[in-house]
């Protein structure tokens, strides 16, 4: 199932999204920055195959959460809660685009997010901020949730100099208020420089950086982490959703 709006734009942003991991707020905020940034978005819902085959098996039980209730995990009701949160996410995101302008589209695949979602060439991809709860849309789609803070992971690639940019039209456009940057080398001259003119920036050094450092921070959701997308590729698939999976907050990957 695709939902396309004819439009194109120079730039480009995934949101990889699944049943287990949907925030609302966090969509709502990439639409705001998709808008500033003159983006369009790209929703990619992916059905877990892993879970599907899982559910398959025989004997497969589940626990609720909230009651501690056991009983047995059936495929086809497993399918019908993970299209129904599929079409939830998508009529949210239309609402969304629309009230703001953003060019969109909406796809649903089966198999394992991560790889699913970076296998999209010439797309940045973005990973909401972890929420363990079913997804419930908003009682209204008023002003999104502002990031409070920006941690950019350094690297000599070219898409460094675009991610220095999306930075610059955050703070510009105040969806963002304090910045750090993370490298494991002292940073260049001309990189200073170019961040020179952002006000509440700090750098630090760290002996070992990467994506699989930010797991370990204990950052909170309002954070936005920008990275990229090459050093994502020096992780395996299995290091990627584990990575995923522990952290809070959100992920801008850049192509």
């Amino acid at each position: 199932m695709t939902t396309l709006m004819i439009s194109k734009q120079e730039q480009r942003i995934l949101i990889a999204l699944n049943a287990q991991y949907s925030n609302k707020d966090s969509l709502a905020s990439l639409v705001t920055m998709a808008k500033l940034l003159n983006a369009s978005l790209t929703g990619l819902f992916v059905e877990d195959s892993r879970l599907l085959e899982v559910a398959n098996l025989p004997f497969t039980t589940e626990i609720n959460r909230f009651s501690a209730e056991e009983r047995n995990l059936h495929a086809d009701r497993l399918i019908r809660g993970t299209k129904k949160v599929a079409l939830e996410i998508q009529n949210l995101m239309m609402a969304l685009s629309e009230e703001n302008k953003v060019s969109w589209a909406y796809s649903i695949e089966t198999g394992e997010l991560v790889s699913k979602a970076l296998s999209y060439e010439g797309f940045d991809v973005f990973f909401p901020a972890r929420n363990k709860t079913t997804f419930q849309p908003p009682a209204n789609l008023k002003k999104p949730l502002i990031y409070q803070r920006v941690i950019l992971l350094y690297d000599a690639s070219p898409q460094f100099d675009r991610a220095i940019n999306l930075i610059k039209t955050l703070v510009g456009k105040h969806i963002c208020y304090e910045l750090t940057v993370l490298s494991e080398t002292e940073l260049p001259a001309d990189i200073r420089q170019a961040l020179s003119t952002i006000n509440h920036i700090n750098f630090q050094c760290l002996s070992v950086g990467g994506p699989l450092l930010i797991s370990s921070l204990n950052l909170p959701p309002a954070t936005l982490v920008v990275s990229p997308k090459s050093k994502a590729r020096d992780l395996s698939a299995e290091e990627l959703t584990d990575l995923m999976t522990k952290m809070a907050c959100s992920l801008l990957l850049i192509d």
